[in-house]
């Protein structure tokens, strides 16, 4: 069964990559064409927030290191990923222990799939409109919320579904949300080895879980509140991400 899933995968995987392609001289053309077409229909009906004049620009991997908002990047993406990662590994151990049915577990499971994805698809639908701060502000300010109702969710099995699903739509987020704040923030001729560090964080957020769960001073629901903590933290890194007082600061 594995041997087949991972064939298929790398299938799937293959043939998608081979469609991608950037666009060409033509189709940027008409891209920035229809831009100026549509822009006094955003003067009258402004959407998405100005765009901070640091983050035109194109900035390599050095100039990422030496700019505090790439630690801050970093450090974020440890911070918010932590709580999906949590859930997603002892959901079912946890809701095992508090009675629920493997039958029950399952289906929750099942959905969890789907919410992982649908969230991805709408929060960078999201970022599209209002922009990336805003975006990441509200993912993870909802994302600190739901994780405290992980706990008490055990009274009930559809409540239990209802906060792990939308943990994980929370935490399937990061992955629109990041890539386009390093592009927004420090352009995109670069953001393959710029995100490249940024993702690094998920590894991470990995280790510190480990490490966590495996102190005998830390119990689990210590461990689950201390990362509803983190994606607070990280709502309001995401809103100091534009702030002026960046320009100002190099490591």
């Amino acid at each position: 069964m594995f041997m087949v899933l991972g064939a298929a995968y790398f299938v799937m995987i293959t043939l998608s990559a081979l469609l991608l392609r950037d666009p060409t001289e033509e189709e940027l053309q008409l891209l920035h064409a229809s831009e100026s077409k549509s822009q006094d229909l955003e003067e009258r009906t402004p959407i998405k927030p100005k765009p901070h004049p640091s983050l035109s620009k194109d900035v390599d991997l050095a100039g990422f290191l030496c700019d505090g908002r790439g630690y801050l990047l970093w450090a974020m993406m440890t911070a918010t990923t932590m709580a999906g990662i949590l859930v997603i590994g002892t959901y079912k151990t946890y809701g095992n222990q508090h009675g629920f049915t493997d039958r029950t577990l399952t289906i929750i499971g099942s959905i969890t799939l789907v919410v992982n994805g649908a969230g991805r698809l709408f929060y960078g639908a999201l970022a599209d409109t209002i922009g990336f701060k805003m975006s990441m502000v509200a993912c993870f300010s909802l994302q600190a919320l739901m994780v405290l109702f992980f706990v008490p969710s055990t009274i009930s099995p559809i409540l239990y579904c209802l906060v792990v699903c939308g943990t994980i739509a929370n935490y399937g987020a990061n992955f629109p949300l990041y890539p386009t704040a390093t592009a927004e923030i420090f352009g995109t001729k670069y953001v393959g080895q710029n995100y490249g560090v940024v993702f690094s964080g998920f590894a991470a957020a990995g280790i510190l879980l480990k490490l966590g769960l495996s102190a005998g001073f830390l119990s689990y629901e210590t461990l689950i509140l201390l990362t509803s903590f983190g994606s607070g933290i990280g709502a309001i890194g995401a809103y100091s991400l534009t702030s002026p007082w960046w320009d100002k600061k190099e490591i």
